[in-house]
C-alpha cells in the first residue's frame, strides 16, 4: 500500500467512523417526567403503520427547565410529574408489537419535529442511571392537522 492510499484509507475508516457515530441530535438527556393534564399523562397524536387505538405517545421532560418552557407556551392546565420505571415497566410489557413512545423535552404542542424514545429504552436508560438516551425516533407535525408522522421505524 503506497502512503497515498495508506492517508486515503484512514480518511475513508474515519469518515466510516464518523457516520456510525451517534450525532448531537441523535440523543437527548434521560427523560424522568411525563406531562399529565387532569391527572392523565398525554402525547401527541401519531399516525403511522405502526400506529393504531392501542398506541401510547407521552411527553417526556429530562427536568424542571424543559416542562417549564412546553408548560408555558401552553393556557392547559399542565403539571409534570415522576416518569417511573414502573409505569415505563407497566407499559412496555404490554404487546411488543404495540407503539409505546416517549417524546423528549418537546417545546410546545406544534413544533415541527420532535423526537421520541421507545418506553423500554426509556426503562434502560432510567435502570442504568444514564444521563444520556439515544432517540432514535422523529416525529414531524401534518399541519394543519396538528397529527404527528413518524418519520421511521424508531430502531
Amino acid at each position: 500500500m503506497t502512503l497515498r492510499s495508506a492517508t486515503q484509507h484512514r480518511s475513508d475508516q474515519t469518515l466510516v467512523e464518523k457516520k456510525s457515530m451517534p450525532t448531537l441530535s441523535d440523543s437527548a438527556a434521560t427523560p424522568n417526567y411525563l406531562l399529565l393534564e387532569a391527572n392523565v399523562p398525554i402525547g401527541p397524536t401519531v399516525r403511522s403503520a405502526l400506529a393504531d387505538d392501542t398506541s401510547l405517545v407521552v411527553y417526556g421532560f429530562s427536568g424542571k427547565p424543559a416542562y417549564d418552557q412546553f408548560i408555558a407556551s401552553s393556557n392547559r392546565d399542565l403539571r409534570p410529574y415522576p416518569l417511573t420505571k414502573g409505569y415505563l415497566q407497566r407499559h412496555s410489557a404490554e404487546d411488543s408489537r404495540q407503539l409505546r413512545l416517549v417524546v423528549v423535552d418537546a417545546s410546545n404542542f406544534q413544533q415541527p419535529t420532535i423526537t421520541a424514545v421507545s418506553m423500554a429504552s426509556a426503562l434502560k436508560a432510567q435502570s442504568d442511571s444514564s444521563a444520556q438516551i439515544e432517540t432514535p425516533c422523529r416525529l414531524h407535525l401534518q399541519s394543519p392537522s396538528g397529527v404527528y408522522h413518524l418519520a421511521d421505524s424508531c430502531g
